[in-house]
């Protein structure tokens, strides 16, 4: 159960004072109709009541659930054969941890032989650079043919396209290599796994690996009507923020940390006329 609390301001003591003086003022009245119109008044009595300010809290509870405000679910971008599972189920993972590790044979092959096509690729083209500087010297005294020049730059330019090509296939190869290592992409408790040393993954299938849960804040969704959310918000305008409470089920003992209201994204549900808003409290201790 959450309770929103919102602070307002009340001028309780001025109703107090108008009704103490309307009410000795009638009394005067009947002391003086009672001992005769002949008798000499004296001067009125008056009531002084000094006005205060104080602050009072509306408490309102609305029922609500508790979600997680992150969930990863862990799944392969290529595939292969799990030959290791580097984490203990319901343990605390840090982002970038390695949890599973696939075959990379095959991957390695192919990072290796494009390290090679750029190793290669490089050396084409320094050979290129050189021929292409002798070049430039002999077409000034006429020892080569403008085509042979023309031919050589050409040569050299596909060079260096072809060094480009190569870094771009080894940076492709070094991305899917480390694919081979699956990492957790936020810290938080990882649960069961539901799959073990030898099974065989795939990119894009639909079970996920396992499923990373980030306590370090909770939200609690609440829904209320259309009316309900108005009034809140016109109090969240002359306040700033609005408090919640979480109780959990019966239990009348509160969470020990305060939440606050959003109101971010609200959509209303065209089925129940009724508009979904969160709470987010603090859960450092992962409660």
């Amino acid at each position: 159960m959450v309770k929103a609390i919102v602070p307002i301001i009340v001028f309780f003591a001025l109703c107090v004072g108008v009704g103490l003086g309307y009410y000795y003022s009638n009394k005067v009245s009947e002391k003086e109709t009672k001992s005769g119109g002949g008798v000499k008044r004296g001067p009125p009595e008056v009531i002084v009541i000094k006005l205060k300010k104080e602050s009072v809290t509306i408490e309102e509870e609305f029922p609500g659930r508790v979600a997680a405000n992150r969930v990863a679910e862990i799944r392969p971008q290529v595939g292969g054969i799990i030959i290791k599972r580097l984490f203990e189920e319901g343990s605390d993972v840090e982002a970038g941890q390695q949890l599973y590790q696939i075959e990379a044979s095959t991957y390695q092959i192919a990072f290796d032989k494009a390290n090679a096509d750029l190793q290669k690729a490089s050396t084409l083209l320094k050979l290129m650079e050189a021929k292409s500087l002798r070049y430039s010297e002999l077409i000034k005294v006429d020892g080569i043919s403008k085509q042979e020049f023309d031919d050589i730059q050409t040569s050299l330019a596909l060079s260096k396209a072809d060094l480009k090509i190569a870094e771009v296939a080894l940076s492709n190869a070094k991305i899917i290599l480390d694919y081979t290592k699956i990492l957790a992409p936020i810290s938080g408790r990882i649960g069961k796994s539901f799959v073990n040393e030898g099974s065989l993954v795939t990119p894009g299938q639909s079970m996920a690996l396992a499923v990373i849960t980030q306590f370090d804040q909770v939200y609690v969704d609440i829904s209320q009507s259309v009316a309900d959310y108005n009034r809140l918000r016109d109090q969240l305008s002359r306040s700033n923020t609005i408090k919640a409470t979480l109780f959990q089920n019966d239990d009348q003992i509160p969470y020990e940390h305060e939440g606050e209201l959003q109101f971010s994204g609200i959509l209303v549900e065209k089925s129940t006329g009724s508009v979904s808003l969160r709470v987010v409290f603090p859960n450092k201790e992962y409660k």
